[in-house]
């Protein structure tokens, strides 16, 4: 039996939904080889791989914000009009997180990228320059 990576079951699942098949018998399909193979304990990590396919190929972009308050509607829309155009992707979608510890500013991850303008970031530069 051929071993099938990660990757290329992401990219399988990717061009799979991409295609408008149902998710539920893709999710069948993806479990049967994983389970197959007795890669159980990969399916967490296999759902990272399609997350990351789905946004290098500007389909869909997961972006987890971190900030000390919740996002205003208007910070929302700018964030997302922001992401949007870094990215190009068709749609975008934000965790929002609220961690009192950055101090202030905001963090931005993705799948391939990340962006940090916390001030706990800039207060760790600073110390490392002196």
């Amino acid at each position: 039996m051929n071993h099938i990576s990660r990757r290329q079951l992401s990219r399988y699942a990717v061009e799979r939904l991409l295609a408008d098949h149902k998710i539920s018998e893709l999710s069948k399909e993806l479990a049967a080889v994983l389970v197959g193979s007795n890669r159980n304990k990969e399916v967490d990590m296999l759902v990272e791989d399609i997350v990351r396919e789905l946004e290098v190929r500007r389909q869909l972009v997961n972006a987890v914000v971190i900030t000390v308050h919740p996002l205003t509607p208007l910070l929302r829309k700018q964030l997302n009009d922001a992401l949007r155009k870094a990215t190009a992707a068709r749609h975008i979608e934000l965790d929002e997180r609220v961690d009192k510890s950055i101090l202030g500013g905001l963090q931005v991850k993705t799948a391939t990228r990340r962006w940090d303008s916390t001030a706990r970031r800039k207060l760790t530069d600073l110390r490392k320059r002196f």
